[in-house]
């Protein structure tokens, strides 16, 4: 009987240790200028480092060496340990323990061990900040000052990654007669290592931005206009890598009176690449992958996974209504209600070449699309010749989504003491609720793909309670997220039988005791039980058009089940 996986499955000590380290140090100092500004000026330096040790992974080098076994006086030998083989090609392999795959017995520990080695790779994430501001009156109107406030911030990050082991090396097959596997070509695609290593990475960038922000009273005080406030903000930012952009926000502040007030903004918003994004470590596994260019299907294709250095910031074009109700006839009742539309271009996506569209939309173009890029070809992006079959296939992220964001939201929150209701009732009560529903999230992941929809519930509701008592509190929560249709879930059309996710909701408690020792330090023990009820979330495929790869629930739901929490957190 073939046991070796079953043998590996057993060793002790193969996985993963990791040990996280954080340093944050912050300082500032603040004033006033002219009796009418202030400023601040604050420094911040962050230190993230994460030790990672890849314990007894495999060499598939060393494992296709001690995996070539002969008789040889009786004894068994790895076939670069025989005399012929010494003597045609050199001691390559000195020290080889044979390894038998078949038997409950025998592999040894003594061949374990020569096949593994341990894998090390050291993260680190660097921050320096520093930023100031000024604010202040810069003059006065008719309706009141005109506010403004100019900041400057300057931030320098570092990523680095030092590891021992490439996710991308490959076996040498050189005096090896059972070597991985190649491809139509001739080249030797088998990962030097068994399980996953990080790339060495050593990255940098500097931003620099300047912000100015106003907000003008234009009229106050006239029939049904208590007050019209313009909020304008403006932004200009420069990334070292990915290049300057300019943002900007405008706002409108319109109140009818104490109890009715209207908002709404229009914005150019951004999110540039993370260092992550842009210098993301390579890794490297080996994978069946249909070539429809050279109609090949290769066993051991690199698929390679990396960052992009070119990408450049995503751009979101904002809009949001509201009104707020604050009615003075309901003390401490605060109710609003907004709407917002977003429509982001140039998203950051994950493009895997693997994905057929993918293929189609280079294989279409005659090699002229971008897509090309995510093929290693050894001839040229246009030849069918089976030796053109790609050496690596590439999985990176790139500047192509569009993304658009529609919905509501509304929130209520009222607190009263106990006794408004009647004088000998202790205690206060808050209650809050809040509501989102976005009929529309989608997104079209590359030019020429379908559209997908997100994978969540259309609403989603928050109901908390609040009883305080002296030291104490007891808090509750309801969480509720709606149905939603299995049809629109998918990538790819398709019908269900049951075409309903039904909705589902969770209930926790939470008990609180605050303990204040003297002015500077105060302490809150707390116990929580979440899910109090051990709901199951119904089981749904997700947003991929293949079930069974990720988590069966919509986005936000607890699947964890009823869980218990017990704490105490402190301020001295």
């Amino acid at each position: 009987i073939f046991k070796k996986q079953k043998w590996l499955d057993n060793q002790p000590g193969r996985g993963t240790n990791s040990v996280t380290r954080n340093l944050v140090v912050s300082t500032g100092i603040n004033g006033e200028a002219w009796s009418k500004w202030t400023w601040d000026l604050h420094y911040t330096h962050g230190e993230s480092r994460d030790s990672i040790t890849g314990v007894n992974n495999g060499n598939n080098q060393f494992h296709d060496a001690q995996a070539d076994t002969v008789i040889e006086n009786g004894q068994l030998k790895c076939w670069n340990n025989t005399q012929a083989a010494i003597s045609q090609l050199g001691d390559l392999y000195p020290g080889c323990v044979p390894l038998d795959p078949f038997g409950p017995t025998s592999i040894s520990d003594a061949a374990f061990k020569y096949w593994s080695r341990n894998t090390n790779a050291a993260l680190t994430n660097g921050l320096d900040d520093i930023a100031g501001s000024i604010s202040g009156d810069l003059f006065e109107l008719p309706a009141g000052p005109v506010r403004v406030a100019l900041s400057g911030e300057a931030r320098w990050m570092s990523y680095d990654i030092k590891s021992n082991a490439s996710p991308t090396a490959l076996v040498n097959c050189s005096g090896l007669r059972l070597c991985g596997d190649a491809n139509p070509g001739g080249a030797v695609t088998q990962a030097l290592w068994d399980n996953n290593t990080l790339a060495n990475v050593s990255a940098r960038q500097s931003v620099w931005e300047f912000a100015l922000e106003g907000n003008i009273p234009v009229i106050k005080d006239v029939p049904l206009i208590q007050s019209f406030n313009v909020d304008v903000a403006g932004r200009y930012t420069d990334y070292s890598v990915s290049g300057s952009v300019q943002t900007w926000k405008v706002g409108l502040d319109w109140h009818v009176n104490d109890d009715v007030r209207f908002r709404g903004t229009t914005s150019v918003d951004i999110r540039a690449p993370t260092l992550n994004d842009l210098f993301q470590p390579t890794t490297s596994s080996s994978s069946g992958f249909f070539d429809l260019l050279t109609n090949f299907a290769g066993t051991g294709t690199q698929v390679v996974t990396q960052g992009n250095s070119k990408l450049v910031p995503e751009v979101a074009r904002t809009y949001t209504a509201g009104i707020v109700l604050t009615p003075s006839w309901i003390p401490g009742l605060t109710a609003s209600a907004d709407f917002y539309n977003i429509n982001l271009r140039n998203s950051i996506q994950n493009v895997n070449g693997t994905n057929v569209q993918i293929q189609a939309l280079c294989n279409n173009s005659g090699g002229a699309s971008p897509f090309c890029a995510l093929y290693k070809r050894p001839i040229s992006a246009t030849s069918t010749s089976s030796a053109n079959y790609p050496t690596a296939v590439l999985s990176q992220v790139l500047n192509t989504a569009f993304q658009a964001t529609e919905g509501e939201d509304y929130e209520i929150d009222y607190h009263f003491n106990m006794a408004d209701i009647d004088d000998s009732l202790p205690g206060g009560v808050s209650l809050r609720a809040l509501l989102n529903v976005s009929p529309k999230i989608n997104t079209v992941q590359f030019l020429g793909a379908n559209r997908t929809y997100t994978n969540q519930p259309k609403g989603h509701a928050t109901f908390f309670a609040d009883y305080t008592l002296g030291d104490w509190s007891f808090d509750a929560q309801w969480h509720y997220f709606s149905g939603a249709n299995k049809n629109q879930l998918a990538i790819n059309p398709q019908i269900y039988a049951e075409r309903r996710v039904q909705s589902f909701d969770t209930t926790d408690f939470t008990v609180t005791r605050n303990v204040t020792f003297d002015e500077k330090s105060t302490a809150q023990m707390y116990f929580s039980v979440q899910n109090v009820a051990n709901n199951n979330p119904p089981i749904t495929i997700g947003s991929s058009g293949n079930p069974g790869f990720g988590i069966p629930v919509l986005i936000g739901e607890d699947y964890m089940g009823r869980y218990f929490t017990i704490g105490i957190r402190g301020k001295f």
